[in-house]
């Protein structure tokens, strides 16, 4: 009888289990917002905007086409817009090939995760790994958050999903390290107070 009982409380653990884990899913599922584009950089006209993860996008692209190495920094994410030359770098020549792959790469989808932070899959024919350019809202605008790379759409999709929402948890955090000061004492009185930097999100 004892084992019956707990044959039975395996089974209904088991059962919650699935059953919250589904609930869970649903509802993250419901935090995504996917965009089909279909359509390659090219077709999209030069324009510098963060006001969708679209724009931001395309306004990073053509950074990268046009060299404009002085607009890395204005387009990029706080916690690592410093790793940028600054505004008044000179453009960078870019070679016509490397121009082309940029323009001819295909825009497959925009993921968005709670109007904060979104993901855009780029591919191309030739092979089967996509790009994945992540963006964070910051301030009212759409930044560049990091890049990776995965083989396969399906594959690139859900390394979105999973990694998102650990992006999001990141905005916070920035409005902390930016309110912190540069100056070496109080950097230090940070360290011993925090026991960490303030620059570790």
């Amino acid at each position: 009888m004892k084992r019956i009982n707990k044959l039975f409380g395996c089974i209904f653990f088991y059962f919650v289990f699935i059953l919250t884990s589904f609930t869970v899913i649903a509802q993250n599922k419901a935090d995504f917002e996917t965009m089909d584009i279909d359509k390659p950089v090219k077709d999209f006209p030069v324009k510098y905007s963060c006001e969708t993860p679209l724009d931001a996008y395309i306004a990073i692209s053509y950074i990268g086409v046009n060299g404009k190495q002085s607009l890395w920094r204005p387009f990029s994410a706080y916690r690592f817009h410093h790793l940028f030359a600054d505004e008044n770098t000179k453009d960078k020549t870019i070679p016509e090939k490397n121009r082309n792959e940029l323009l001819n790469r295909e825009i497959k989808e925009c993921i968005i995760y709670k109007d904060s932070v979104a993901a855009v899959i780029t591919g191309s024919d030739k092979d089967s790994l996509y790009l994945i350019r992540y963006l964070s809202k910051e301030n009212g605008k759409w930044l560049n958050a990091g890049e990776n790379i995965e083989e396969g759409l399906a594959k690139a999709r859900a390394s979105i999903i999973d990694y998102l929402p650990q992006l999001a948890s990141f905005i916070p955090k920035i409005e902390i390290v930016k309110q912190t000061p540069t100056d070496t004492i109080n950097f230090v009185n940070y360290l011993k107070t925090h026991g960490r930097s303030p620059y570790r999100i």
